[in-house]
């Protein structure tokens, strides 16, 4: 087994590893959004090591089929860790069908590039990439590989840490924002591929698996060196369970004012849009981004979508308490997209069901749901 199998398969177990701690993670916090990305960014380090044994211990003699099949989804990596610093500020970076489109492109673009590849016989698979092994000069001209699929990466992973960088991080949790920035810095570990890349054209070619086995490493040790995973703030649930507990962000009066300002427009109805986002709120008040987030996470005790998922509760607990309305009509009145969300959301701040809490005395009878 050569070196490039040893950090091979060091990458493979630890991002393993991390993807089991996740789940544990996930399934004790009973939170999704942010550790929905993460667990994807864990997932296709794993597979990015996976392929690399695939190659290395030369799989695609017998499973020719299953070559490059993997580059579409391995290129979103530097979106994946975008996504997940994103979320943990309470922001929804794919909350438009024009958002999921931006930020696909580079998926759709790289899988456009291999359909050619894909569609050929199994030995003309294999016959590109024992050539391409020799010298990128001889693979195909379409499908990218070698340095060009890592340039994109690269680029991709410099695009997104600006991306960050110019956006920046409002939030007064000390934990969260450490936490951010060694992620940021992950980002920049990313783009160290083109360092790679740039040794290649010295004649070293550095595989691209010993960077990548460190990274995973420096991840895990973040992510034991952590209790739990960093969240913005939200209230303590009433699940009496101390460590799942967050205590509230500190109240800045100065931002009391920009807060209900925001509370108008969600009294006035806002809250309905199922596609309202931190971004469209704080436009329709006049507010920046950071501004409405910044009075949203001082103020509302939560992040965005705590704070507006209590107000389309609230409305659902109108419509359920007067109205003979369905459990899935007063789910889409409130501004919900999807009956397991508003269930969630719903349980979670009622310690109910729907359904259950119409059953309730005193509450009006409905129809079926």
């Amino acid at each position: 087994m050569q070196w490039e199998d040893v950090a091979a398969v060091l990458s493979l177990g630890l991002a393993g590893m991390l993807v089991l701690a996740t789940i544990g993670w996930l399934r004790r916090s009973r939170r999704d959004g942010a550790a929905g990305y993460l667990l994807a960014l864990l997932a296709l380090s794993g597979l990015q090591a996976l392929e690399y044994l695939y190659h290395q211990q030369q799989w695609f003699l017998a499973w020719p089929h299953l070559l490059k099949l993997a580059d579409p989804l391995v290129v979103m990596l530097p979106f994946c860790l975008y996504g997940y610093i994103r979320a943990l500020q309470g922001e929804k970076v794919l909350g438009s069908w024009r958002a999921a489109l931006v930020h696909g492109l580079p998926l759709l673009l790289v899988a456009a590039l291999a359909m050619p590849y894909w569609l050929l016989p199994g030995d003309e698979k294999v016959r590109w990439i024992l050539l391409g092994k020799q010298g990128e000069a001889l693979w195909p001209g379409m499908t990218l590989y070698g340095n060009r699929y890592l340039a994109c990466i690269a680029l991709l992973g410099l695009v997104y840490w600006w991306q960050q960088h110019r956006t920046g991080l409002e939030s007064r949790k000390p934990a969260l924002r450490t936490w951010v920035t060694r992620l940021q810095g992950l980002q920049l570990l990313v783009a160290l591929l083109l360092g790679r890349i740039a040794l290649s054209g010295f004649g070293w070619s550095l595989s691209a698996v010993y960077l990548q086995a460190p990274v995973t490493a420096y991840l895990l040790l973040l992510v034991l060196a952590h209790a739990r995973l960093p969240q913005q703030g939200r209230r303590g649930e009433a699940s009496g369970q101390a460590a799942d507990r967050v205590a509230e962000p500190m109240r800045d009066d100065s931002l009391q004012p920009l807060f209900e300002e925001l509370e108008r427009a969600l009294a006035r109805g806002a809250f309905r849009d199922p596609a309202l986002s931190l971004g469209k709120l704080a436009q329709l008040c006049g507010l920046s981004t950071h501004q409405a987030s910044s009075a949203i996470n001082g103020c509302s005790g939560g992040n965005f979508y705590d704070w507006l998922n209590r107000h389309r509760v609230e409305e659902a607990k109108r419509l359920l308490q007067e109205s003979d309305e369905t459990v899935a009509s007063v789910c889409y009145q409130a501004g919900f997209n999807s009956k397991s969300t508003f269930n969630t959301a719903f349980r979670r701040h009622t310690g109910q069901t729907p359904s259950e809490f119409r059953r309730r005395p005193g509450v009006a009878c409905a129809a079926p749901s």
